[in-house]
């Protein structure tokens, strides 16, 4: 860097504006995500881009946009079916039926003992499960979640005997400590096991989608995304999709009709090299 500034970064994640389309000018792309296997990754996209949501799409890419990120298209009818190359890094897990992203509607005031749960659960099928193999982040910087964070710590100090990093506090991950923090803590960490939430509605701003991508790609193996019950129509259309997704190994899209791609907020990648 003597004499080069190198700048790095996700266009999922910061590009889109919501007013105007964004448009990127990369010297180098990278198409490939060693950290999250590929179907979390498109699980993830189509979520952040409102893709399973019939009437609440919220971005699209241009065929070269597509290809330009890693995905392979093949083409229905009025579909589009959006592959990505397996990596090896997760060539071990073989054709072991793991759901790379769990949806879980909840009630809010039940979101620490689903919590347990989950927690639980992952140390009856892992037995060599470690503390430090499992985040839990939150998408609003609200005092409910912040309340949640403490109760959190406290149960699961009790119930497990482990200790809690609260990433907010410490600004770091730590060894042997289980992580729990806000969305802004979470940038470039990754576990085997996510436990994301949310506490109020699933809406279209996207902001908050980019967040909730970000989150769910923290993980290699598995993620889990309490949400609201109360979003039940988005949450059935979320859930197919992923379903689909995790059954199939590819991505199974509506293409949005010419005047709808005119409104949505589209990413022009003008990329030199990948």
């Amino acid at each position: 860097t003597r004499e080069t500034v190198y700048i790095a970064g996700d266009i999922f994640q910061n590009v889109f504006d919501p007013e105007d389309r964004s448009e990127v000018n990369p010297d180098f792309l990278l198409n490939k995500c060693y950290r999250t296997d590929p179907k979390t990754l498109m699980c993830a996209h189509a979520i952040g881009m409102g893709l399973f949501e019939e009437g609440h799409r919220l971005r699209w890419l241009d065929d070269k946009a597509w290809e330009d990120c890693g995905y392979e298209i093949r083409k229905e009818t009025g579909y589009y079916n959006l592959y990505r190359r397996p990596l090896r890094r997760f060539e071990d897990l073989g054709n072991v039926n793991i759901r790379s992203i769990r949806i879980i509607p909840q009630k809010p005031e039940n979101y620490l003992w689903e919590i347990l749960k989950i927690i639980e659960n992952l140390r009856q099928e892992n037995p060599s499960l470690e503390p430090d193999d499992i985040g839990i982040m939150f998408l609003e910087n609200t005092n409910a979640n912040y309340n949640l964070s403490n109760e959190l710590k406290v149960a699961i100090e009790d119930r497990f005997r482990w200790d809690v990093n609260i990433g907010y506090e410490t600004k770091e991950k730590r060894k042997g400590s289980l992580f729990i923090s806000n969305k802004n803590n979470v940038k470039g960490l990754e576990f085997p096991f996510v436990i994301c939430l949310m506490q109020g509605d699933l809406d279209d701003n996207l902001q908050s989608r980019n967040s909730i991508y970000m989150m769910l790609t923290r993980s290699f193996i598995t993620s889990y995304f309490l949400l609201p019950d109360a979003n039940g129509r988005r949450i059935q259309g979320i859930a197919d999709g992923i379903r689909m997704v995790s059954e199939k190994g590819y991505l199974h899209v509506k293409e949005p009709s010419e005047a709808e791609k005119q409104i949505l907020n589209n990413a022009i990648i003008n990329r030199t090299n990948i």
